[in-house]
């Protein structure tokens, strides 16, 4: 039997080789990162990190948010997708981002900074 190396699985152009679970997280479409954190005034609590990822999450002001990750991308060039409760808070975007690191803004309906009650987050990239 095959066994999928890492560059194989970074390529993403084989189909007649198996992967073996410790290397599916090198393919390109496997999250590198999932959380879910619930905020509390100033605190957020990551209550879910299945990955263990995400090493941490920190209010930096009103609606703002870095996002830490365990273990580095290997460029800046990284894709990330975060939520709040949308009920309240559908409005988000990205500033600065490092090989560890992104700041998630999120907005109300009236576009002004505001606090989520709940922060859901995914990264991918290659590591």
């Amino acid at each position: 039997m095959l066994s999928a190396t890492q560059a194989q699985m970074e390529a993403a152009t084989a189909n007649d080789i198996l992967v073996s679970p410790g290397r599916f997280i090198h393919h390109p479409m496997c999250p590198k990162a999932v959380a879910a954190a619930t905020v509390s005034g100033t605190t957020v609590t990551i209550v879910h990190n299945p990955l263990s990822q995400v090493s941490s999450i920190t209010r930096i002001s009103t609606g703002r948010y870095t996002h830490t990750l365990a273990t580095a991308m290997s460029s800046s060039n990284w894709a990330a997708y975060a939520m709040g409760d949308l009920s309240a808070i559908p409005l988000v975007d990205y500033a600065s981002r490092t090989t560890t690191s992104i700041e998630v803004r999120f907005y109300n309906f009236a576009a002004a900074p505001a606090d989520p009650g709940y922060i859901g987050f995914l990264a991918w990239g290659d590591r």
